[in-house]
């Protein structure tokens, strides 16, 4: 059997006076997760800079969404200093919430 994998989506509001907020309005945060064991496999967002969209990519790839949003957070917090990080912070709990849903109804 392949892999099977789910696609999660979140969408929040990014701060006032920011590039993004000037162009996007609000930041969009996808992942793919294999759904069998819980690892992200892709995830992309709305950011402006290709790198750091790259950054949050990296950081997030391989990460197992069943060991809960906290461990990300806290990696968010300790690696990523721009403005944006409480939007994206936000945006993974709602798509750990909804993870968390869909296990639930399978």
């Amino acid at each position: 059997m392949g892999m099977e994998t789910i696609f999660i989506s979140s969408h929040v509001k990014l701060p006032t006076n920011t590039t993004s907020q000037e162009i996007y309005k609000i930041l969009v945060i996808a992942v793919e997760v294999d759904i069998r064991t819980g690892v992200i496999m892709r995830a992309e967002l709305s950011l402006v800079t290709e790198l750091g969209r790259d950054f949050i990519s990296n950081m997030t790839h391989g990460y197992n969404m069943n060991d809960g949003v906290d461990g990300l957070i806290e990696k968010l917090q300790k690696r990523y200093f721009g403005y944006s990080r409480k939007a994206i912070e936000t945006g993974f709990k709602l798509i750990f919430s909804k993870y968390e849903e869909i296990k639930t109804s399978m």
